[in-house]
């Protein structure tokens, strides 16, 4: 029988990102843990595949930690793969991401390995559907961003952080290499910038400006300012807090 598809990140969400609860997800043709043949031999069969393999089989990818070279890498190669096996079917791409900076805002990977991720959304046939699960920070909102219009999408209790690159601990450095290194981070914001106001309608001027500082949005906020289309659920959540509202005023 075939072998289990190459392994995913780890993590992701067992629903449909655009239409709610939807059918039970693909097990690959995998037995569960300790189930027989049906022939009754006694035989055991195969191993289940892990979660994240399920997970790729449902054309899911999962990225839930910082962009750093190992992540690039195995992004990439499950863009490659669900695009070979099917060049029309949509790859949904789940993001709970500091994007290349820890969630303290420290520098663990370099710009140019979310420019890759985001190279390979477009360059791949198929239609990328992106949605926030937790926090995107900036570079990974630009990969938020970058997904098919009208297939963006948030959880209702999801942040989006709009950021310029930032530079790392510079160290005993001497004077040139500093120089080589702002004019390389001056071209990654510029390159972040013009990315960005491709697929939010902005000027890059005014998203200088608000990217200045970190620019933080609700699901809401990042509907409006162009980062998403919409926020899955909004209409139940913003129910259930009407209700908790009118309850504590009584």
């Amino acid at each position: 029988g075939r072998g289990p598809p190459p392994s995913a990140a780890a993590g992701g969400m067992g629903f449909d990102m655009l239409g709610g609860a939807g059918p039970e997800m693909r097990t690959g043709g995998y037995a569960s843990e300790g189930a027989y043949s049906s022939k009754d031999t006694g035989k055991r069969v195969s191993p289940p595949p892990d979660l994240p393999s399920i997970l790729l089989d449902n054309r899911i990818v999962y990225l839930g930690m910082p962009i750093v070279p190992a992540v690039t890498e195995l992004i990439i190669a499950q863009f490659m793969y669900l695009s070979f096996r099917d060049k029309d079917a949509p790859i949904k791409l789940y993001l709970n991401c500091p994007g290349t900076a820890r969630a303290d805002g420290e520098p663990v990977g370099f710009e140019s390995e979310a420019n890759a991720i985001y190279d390979i959304m477009h360059f791949v046939a198929c239609p990328v559907h992106t949605c926030n699960v937790g926090i995107t920070m900036g570079q990974a909102s630009l990969l938020l961003a970058a997904g098919e219009k009208g297939n963006r999408c948030l959880l209702p209790n999801s942040s989006t952080m709009l950021c310029q690159p930032r530079a790392p601990d510079t160290g005993q450095r001497q004077a040139i290499e500093l120089a080589i290194k702002a004019k390389d981070l001056i071209y990654h914001r510029n390159l972040y910038l013009y990315l960005l106001s491709e697929h939010t309608g902005h000027t890059m001027d005014k998203l200088d400006q608000d990217t200045s500082r970190p620019f933080y949005m609700q699901p809401q906020d990042a509907v409006e300012y162009g980062v998403a289309d919409r926020v899955l659920g909004a209409e139940k959540e913003r129910r259930v807090w009407e209700q908790y509202m009118a309850s504590t005023q009584n």
